[in-house]
């Protein structure tokens, strides 16, 4: 219901607010009043035509508000749930239209198109009389109207119908695009497939790239590498002009190995010296094995530049790591899988949009006759109304007729 109208700076009207309660409310006044701009304020914020003549005289645009109150079962939570507008119990309609003309809709202080707020309207309000809004004159609602005479068990079979129709313009649409984007998936189909040759042809690894910079370090250091290890061994082992630190910590151990029995205070002390001596020998020992590999190689160092520079330019393409780029060619993978399988999918819809006509065509022929039938029983109903209202030559008929959508 309508539960109040806020008017401001339209025609004669500064600023009112009409509340209204359940049930039957009246408008009453003298010609002039204002009674008309209230109705025509409140045509206004369901969608009719706004024109800077509305605006009243010295304002820079009129503002109209109407608040309604819906119940949970109301035709318009349908209309708003078709839209993609949210359902809700209070629906405020605002429609503002500036002294240039132009009008601005809202639902719940949202922007909406005005043909959206006419929808919304016209489920909320019918406004008997010579106005646009009386439902009875939208031929759009005619048929809604005879189905809903057929009580519940007729619009099960109606809503039946509207789900095989929908199937059947879902298998439709899909057909289209299939038919229609030919030329952009023969496109997308040799890009896909330069893609996946070259991603494949890299032959990636997850976390080769850390591997290969620490190569390339390894490899670009190789001289300083020598230089540091050949000192490191120099101190070690001074070889036979010296005395080395391996050979001075074994002789240190083996000066106090004889008298540490003698005096229980130096154990800990000899124990030390040998732990440090066996331990400096095996790092001579593993020091002697990398001086001896370690060896400038260019052609390795070329290697693993090409490659880190052929990760780099993959990487510019298809993401910012190695493994982004295994997962864009997955990817390109399974959607080349899917286009190269159109042609099958296509043969497919087609067996698939035969069977949705014919369900169509039974399910639509069988609701027609029943149509034609409770037309009948329509037409005597509402005679009935008209004889009980003295209207004796009144005639009501259900003109049904069949018209053939866009594939005929």
């Amino acid at each position: 219901m309508l539960s109040n109208i806020t008017i401001r700076d339209l025609a004669i009207i500064d600023e009112i607010s009409v509340d209204f309660q359940p049930g039957f409310n009246v408008l009453s006044g003298e010609t002039g009043a204002g009674k008309s701009i209230i109705i025509n304020a409140l045509g206004l914020v369901l969608g009719d035509r706004a024109s800077a003549d509305l605006v009243r005289s010295g304002a820079d645009e009129a503002r109209v508000e109407a608040l309604f109150v819906t119940p949970p079962d109301g035709e318009v939570h349908e209309v708003l749930e078709r839209l993609g507008l949210p359902r809700e119990a209070e629906l405020l309609l605002s429609r503002q239209v500036h002294v240039s003309g132009r009008s601005q809709c809202r639902l719940n202080g949202s922007p909406l198109t005005l043909s959206m707020l006419r929808e919304v309207g016209a489920a909320l309000v019918d406004l008997h009389g010579q106005h646009e809004h009386q439902s009875l004159l939208r031929t759009e609602t005619h048929l809604s109207h005879l189905d809903a005479a057929g009580g519940e068990g007729h619009l099960k079979e109606v809503e039946r119908f509207a789900d095989l129709y929908e199937a059947l313009r879902e298998v439709r649409e899909q057909r289209r695009a299939l038919q229609q984007d030919d030329r952009a998936r023969v496109q997308r189909v040799d890009l896909l497939e330069f893609q996946v040759r070259e991603i494949e042809a890299a032959n990636l690894v997850p976390g080769e790239e850390q591997s290969l910079l620490d190569e390339r370090r390894r490899l670009g250091g190789i001289e300083k590498l020598g230089e540091a290890a050949a000192l490191a061994l120099s101190c070690l082992d001074a070889g036979d002009d010296g005395v080395g630190a391996v050979e001075a910590l074994a002789r240190a151990w083996k000066a106090l190995e004889f008298v540490g029995s003698v005096d229980a205070a130096l154990e800990p002390l000899v124990a030390g010296l040998e732990a440090c001596s066996v331990q400096a020998q095996e790092c001579l020992t593993t020091l002697r094995g990398y001086v001896d590999e370690l060896e400038a190689d260019p052609a390795r160092l070329d290697a693993v530049e090409a490659r880190l520079h052929q990760l780099s330019q993959l990487k510019r393409k298809y993401g910012e790591t190695v493994e982004t780029v295994i997962a864009h060619g997955a990817q390109a993978q399974q959607e080349l899988d899917a286009l190269t399988n159109s042609e099958a999918r296509l043969q497919e819809l087609e067996q698939e949009l035969g069977r949705a006509e014919a369900r169509v065509a039974d399910a639509g022929l069988a609701l027609s006759r029943k149509r034609r039938k409770l037309a009948r029983s329509f037409e005597e109903a509402v005679s009935a109304q008209f004889r009980e209202l003295a209207m004796e030559r009144a005639r009501f008929l259900v003109d049904l007729r069949h018209e053939p959508d866009d594939d005929g």
